[in-house]
């Protein structure tokens, strides 16, 4: 959550982050918001590659959304993506009730 909350705050300037979780059955849904630029549609085959950036990002190594993934996947959940240009991204993190 603390890179995923760090990105967003990268990708919003003037905006708003917003972390919120929520009862989704057999997961828990911790998601974080931000009403930035959004996520480039051709960017997301790559995104959760190791050393991949945003081509408007100069810094950080490319592995922080990387190792969030594999940290989740490890414990049995995943992560999705909503991002519309313009309007901003949500990553949701669902983790099983029931860890692995």
């Amino acid at each position: 959550m603390i890179n995923l909350g760090t990105n967003a705050l990268r990708a919003t300037a003037q905006g708003q982050v917003t972390f919120s979780a929520s009862d989704e059955g057999e997961y828990i849904n911790l998601s974080v918001r931000d009403t930035g630029e959004g996520i480039d549609p051709a960017a997301l085959a790559t995104i959760f590659q190791r050393f991949e950036r945003g081509s408007d990002r100069t810094d950080g190594s490319g592995l922080g959304l990387t190792i969030a993934r594999e940290m989740v996947e490890w414990h049995g959940g995943y992560i999705e993506i909503e991002t519309k240009r313009g309007e901003g991204t949500v990553f949701s993190v669902m983790i099983p009730k029931e860890l692995r």
